[in-house]
């Protein structure tokens, strides 16, 4: 199965991370963003599908 994401998509996904305390806790912690979370959920190859 072949997923397109838009650019509108990514940016929903990283607000509603970024509205997630417990998820900017989390993240914050290993020193890193949402859009380091929304990077890493993509890859090289597309979206993970254990995610989708």
């Amino acid at each position: 199965m072949i997923t397109q994401t838009s650019s509108e998509e990514l940016y929903i996904l990283q607000s509603s991370i970024d509205a997630t305390p417990p998820a900017v806790s989390v993240s914050a912690a290993v020193g890193l963003d949402s859009s380091h979370v929304v990077a890493a959920n993509i890859g090289d190859d597309g979206p993970d599908d254990d995610l989708i």
